[in-house]
């Protein structure tokens, strides 16, 4: 078991397979874009390799991420092999969703249990400003597909915008479709101040249209959740989750590490501290990976170093880093 000077039981590793996306999102991509050398992106047999290491010190969670996990070839290759070889392993995919159609008979043969989708907007003009590119029809067709698996948990991810904020009635409506639909506050990647929404905004503004009910035993390590009834419909209850990532710090629950696409492993994103398992994995480096993995847990930060951002918008920023396609934000 992995825990941290803090007393926190790391059980969670969320790895980046690739650093490639297929979108451009605003809040994300960093301009211009610079992708890793192929040579210097872990190898399957490798992340595969981390896995078995994880599990064996007793990371019961691996949520495969990007970039866009299903742009990188032979992905469910590395699934098929986690879940054969580990069968009580929790896995988990987080994705953009535009190729995720052409996946679910994948998703349902090596027992997927958890798919994140990312969408801001439910207009085609706004998806297409926040993404750089015209695929939302794909998106809501891989959602309702995804939702139709037996034993599949799906939700969806929006980062809080003022776009969002407008669009807010019909995306929680949308959500029924689904497990929950989780609002983020945007993160800034650079010092340079980015437009900021507060999940207080967003909670004000869901208030407006329907009544929110917290509900405490279901929050996760990030985000607060709420039942929310919709003025709308009086029989039904949407499951709402709020990650006030900037403005509230969920820190003091944090239970995940990272792995960069080229084998970095990071104990908090915004932590530019790493510790290079590529190097071990291939023989460059002659040290113990569980060593260097419960090193990296000892000294995890109790929290991260984000300037705390106020309500008012166009007034965040942060520390300077990678962007979150090859940290697997």
């Amino acid at each position: 078991m992995l825990v941290d000077s803090f007393g926190r039981t790391i059980d969670y590793v969320r790895i980046s397979v690739t650093d490639h996306c297929n979108l451009r999102c605003v809040y994300c991509m960093p301009d211009p874009v610079r992708w890793l050398p192929h040579d210097d992106i872990l190898r399957n047999e490798e992340i595969v390799t981390l896995v078995d290491v994880f599990v064996s010190l007793g990371i019961k969670k691996v949520r495969f991420t990007g970039g866009e996990p299903l742009l990188r070839k032979g992905f469910f290759d590395i699934v098929k092999q986690v879940r054969s070889k580990h069968p009580h392993l929790e896995i988990c995919i987080t994705t953009n969703g535009i190729l995720l159609e052409e996946y679910i008979d994948d998703i349902k043969a090596y027992n997927v249990q958890k798919v994140n989708i990312s969408l801001d907007s439910l207009d085609a003009d706004t998806f297409a400003k926040i993404t750089g590119v015209n695929a939302l029809d794909k998106v809501i067709r891989g959602i309702k597909k995804v939702t139709a698996l037996k034993g599949v948990e799906c939700k969806i991810n929006a980062v809080i915008m003022d776009s969002t904020l407008q669009e807010l009635k019909d995306l929680v409506q949308f959500a029924s479709y689904v497990r929950a639909i989780r609002f983020i506050e945007r993160m800034p990647l650079s010092n340079d101040p980015v437009p900021f929404v507060s999940a207080e905004a967003l909670i004000k503004k869901l208030k407006t249209f329907g009544t929110l009910q917290r509900k405490k035993k279901s929050d996760t390590q990030v985000a607060a959740m709420y039942a929310f009834q919709p003025q709308w419909d009086k029989t039904a209850i949407i499951g709402v989750g709020v990650i006030p990532a900037v403005s509230h710090r969920f820190c003091s629950r944090c239970n995940r590490l990272r792995i960069t696409p080229d084998g970095m492993l990071r104990a908090c994103l915004h932590d530019t501290s790493e510790y290079n398992l590529k190097k071990i994995l291939r023989g460059q480096l002659h040290q113990d990976i569980h060593e260097i993995i419960q090193q990296a847990v000892v000294h995890k930060k109790e929290g991260h170093s984000l300037t705390q951002c106020g309500d008012t918008a166009f007034n965040c920023s942060g520390m300077a880093m990678h962007s979150m396609s090859k940290v697997g934000g």
